[in-house]
């Protein structure tokens, strides 16, 4: 009898050594199956783990769902060994895809004819004056320019002299290139400015041997005076009314649209 049951534990030990023989390492495995596994909705990690007598496979899920998922799909063993599935108390968060460049904010585009509502009437120097704000000296390249004003036109013409008042915008004054908009409560003067810019034109001798010559060449004298400054007054204006009898009365000017 103990021949014999040396002989069964004999033929046993070998079909253990045989079988580990032919079981694949962890490793292999790993090799084979583990990138399928990592490819699993919520698995972080699969590695090898477990002791030198039972060796497991680790894989790491990011939550119950994920763990759920994988015992479903795996089942208890994969090639051979047994998997064990855990939440990790970390999750690695997933790499974002780079932003794109973001480009600088355009700068704001200068005031246009289309855009009036960028001034004010405190632009206009004559403006400020007449609201009693403070007189600002203003620059351009460096050199102090004239401000817009009110002034007193005096001309010698072959017809005789004239006189009368009128604006005289800077070129960049946003009443004068309409980039502002009368209000729609303006006072008498404020009118005035928007709309007519001269006063009506008074005939007088301003030398002492000036020769008095007839209406109709100081009429024209007056009108070719007045047109030259109405640039001054605003930017493309064009006479709709200048009777030469009235000597700028009841002229009118508009600015085509």
């Amino acid at each position: 009898m103990k021949m014999v049951a040396a002989a069964f534990l004999a033929a046993n030990l070998a079909l253990s050594v045989s079988a580990q023989e032919e079981r694949r390492s962890v490793h292999d495995v790993l090799k084979e199956h583990g990138p399928a596994i990592r490819g699993m909705d919520g698995v972080l990690d699969v590695s090898a783990g477990g002791s030198a007598e039972e060796p497991r496979i680790m894989i790491r899920v990011s939550g119950d769902e994920a763990r759920a998922a994988v015992r479903t799909k795996c089942g208890a063993t994969v090639g051979g060994y047994k998997i064990f599935v855990y939440v990790s108390t970390q999750v690695d968060p997933k790499p974002e895809p780079p932003k794109p460049p973001v480009d600088p904010p355009a700068p704001s585009p200068p005031p246009t004819k289309s855009d009036p509502e960028r001034d004010s009437l405190e632009d206009c120097d004559i403006m400020r004056d007449h609201l009693k704000l403070k007189a600002i000296t203003r620059h351009k390249d460096s050199k102090t320019i004239d401000p817009c004003q009110l002034l007193r036109r005096q001309r010698v013409g072959g017809g005789g002299g004239h006189t009368f008042w009128y604006t005289r915008h800077r070129s960049d004054c946003p009443i004068r290139s309409g980039r502002v908009r009368k209000p729609g409560k303006a006072d008498d003067f404020t009118e005035w400015v928007f709309t007519r810019g001269f006063l009506p034109v008074r005939q007088g001798s301003f030398l002492v041997f000036e020769l008095k010559a007839s209406d109709n060449l100081w009429f024209e004298g007056v009108k070719e005076d007045l047109t030259s400054l109405l640039p001054f007054i605003r930017e493309g204006a064009r006479w709709v009314s200048a009777k030469e009898e009235d000597a700028g009365k009841d002229w009118k000017w508009e600015v085509p649209k």
